[in-house]
């Protein structure tokens, strides 16, 4: 005779066969089903058997002693392993802290620009406030004295272009140190060029236009190599306001340092500055995160990915890019607004 299927309940209609029963409803079985001998509590199990996938059980200090073992739960374990792998797939770290910001080997390198910067632009205005007393010394016309310190923006003319490209072939570490060591060493011998010949003055102050003109390249290029995007214009927010304070502090420095040294003080100490930074440099940094010896795990993983996801976001918005109408924008009174309020802040 044929036994109905614990999880179901025959009904027999006297209308049809026997043969073919009619099932009205399912039921749930309540009887209790035994327990699977490895999910036994006791280690005193003789002839257990494994579970199919066997599970390494340890026992566990407890009430019990160490008689009582513990066997995690697949569910529990599956889900920590989850939160594991979209933490490291899906790249969500917490954002780092204020405290944990301003101590991070990023906020050293900014700090490094902004300090480079600041000689830069320290030293540019050096000749601004020394050309009266060269003049007076040498006995320049103010036709020269123009064309002294117009020569610094011959060689500031081309050398942003072909500092861009620098940085793209040899990095920024390389190419920043380098500039800040050459407009250091013209800064350092511009009061012995004058000294020298006119023609040696010139040359001078067009090599510190050259070599300055590789520090804005460098420091985007740190910048974006550095800091994700939600954290890249604070950091050239730092770094241009370095920029500036270089202004503040060569004109008002030089004439003290002038009047402690001579025409040689504001030279000099400034050239000084620049050796050591440079030494700073080439010591503590490197052209990305992932090149640095003292960076932490966490700030790496972090750096990277948000950059990652950065990466995902262009590259799905990629195919929607193309090219800017110049010709509309150059017919735009804003657009002109923009050129010559840049051009008159420059002049």
């Amino acid at each position: 005779m044929d036994i109905p299927h614990p999880f179901r309940q025959s009904i027999f209609n006297p209308s049809r066969s026997f043969k073919k029963p009619k099932i009205s409803r399912l039921e749930p079985h309540r009887a209790r089903l035994p327990p699977r001998l490895w999910e036994f509590r006791s280690r005193n199990c003789p002839g257990s058997l494994s579970p199919p996938n066997p599970v390494r059980i340890q026992p566990t200090p407890g009430p019990i002693g160490l008689n009582g073992i513990t066997v995690p739960s697949p569910v529990r374990a599956s889900s920590r392993d989850a939160g594991f792998s979209s933490l490291s797939e899906g790249g969500r770290l917490q954002a780092p802290s204020f405290v944990e910001f301003i101590t991070s080997e990023r906020v050293k390198i900014v700090a490094m620009l902004a300090l480079a910067l600041t000689l830069c632009n320290a030293d540019r205005v050096v000749m601004s406030v020394a050309i009266l007393p060269l003049s007076m010394t040498h006995g320049w016309s103010r036709s020269f004295a123009g064309i002294v310190q117009s020569s610094f923006l011959w060689g500031y003319l081309i050398s942003p272009i072909a500092g861009g490209t620098l940085v793209d072939y040899y990095g920024g570490k390389i190419v920043m140190g380098c500039g800040v060591a050459l407009w250091s060493l013209a800064t350092f011998l511009t009061p012995w060029a004058a000294e020298t010949s006119l023609l040696a003055l010139l040359a001078t102050r067009a090599l510190l236009g050259v070599a300055e003109g590789v520090a804005l390249p460098c420091m985007n290029k740190m910048v974006a190599r550095w800091f994700p995007p939600t954290e890249r214009a604070r950091a050239v927010g730092i770094a241009m306001a370095g920029f500036t304070l270089g202004n503040a502090i060569g004109l008002t420095l030089s004439p003290i340092l002038m009047s402690q040294g001579g025409i040689f003080g504001p030279f000099v100490i400034f050239g000084l500055s620049g050796f050591l930074w440079v030494l700073v440099w080439f010591s503590a940094t490197s052209n990305s995160p992932d090149q640095h010896p003292q960076i932490s795990k966490y700030e790496l993983d972090y750096i990277l990915n948000e950059q990652k996801k950065s990466i995902k976001m262009d590259a799905k918005t990629e195919t929607s890019r193309v090219i800017p109408p110049f010709k509309r924008l150059l017919s735009k009174l804003p657009t002109w607004s923009l050129i010559i309020a840049n051009a008159m802040h420059s002049w």
